[in-house]
């Protein structure tokens, strides 16, 4: 089964970088999203990083990247087609894809999860815990300034 997201008007190389403050306040940004040959390459680039703090400039100001403790790099896997593929393999029952997943990925993801949980809870046959709270409580770093739009 596939499914075609509604706004497949977008670009289809469209990138989007974000910022990300968990409870710690370190930050998360990312991706660059920058298709590359090598299929073996793993190395993260300093150019790479200058573009992700420039991206994030727009929305805050004064990200410490000097303070870069870590990076990744990662593969994308593009779907021949340009479509998002989810659901359950043809070939391999039990396996449930979800893959290809590109733009409008991000703003997909929570319509996908609840897709593909629905498809896993059919098929071992669960159904909802009714004692499950899905609510959470407000984020104890909301007072963090780096969460203030940029002027």
């Amino acid at each position: 089964m596939s499914a075609t997201p509604s706004s497949s008007c977008l670009a289809r190389w469209a990138r989007v970088s974000w910022l990300h403050l968990p409870y710690t306040a370190t930050f998360l940004v990312g991706p660059t999203a920058e298709d590359v040959d090598n299929k073996e390459g793993i190395n993260t680039t300093a150019e790479g990083l200058g573009s992700l703090g420039a991206t994030s400039a727009q929305s805050v100001k004064n990200v410490p990247l000097r303070q870069v403790i870590t990076s990744f790099a990662g593969l994308r896997a593009h779907e021949i087609g340009g479509d998002f593929v989810i659901g359950e393999a043809e070939d391999a029952e039990g396996f449930f894809n979800a893959a290809g997943i590109e733009s409008p990925g991000l703003s997909s993801a929570p319509a996908i999860g609840e897709m593909v949980a629905t498809q896993v809870a059919e098929k071992l046959g669960l159904e909802k815990n009714p004692s499950f709270n899905g609510h959470r409580k407000g984020h104890p770093q909301s007072g963090n300034p780096f969460y203030r739009r940029k002027k």
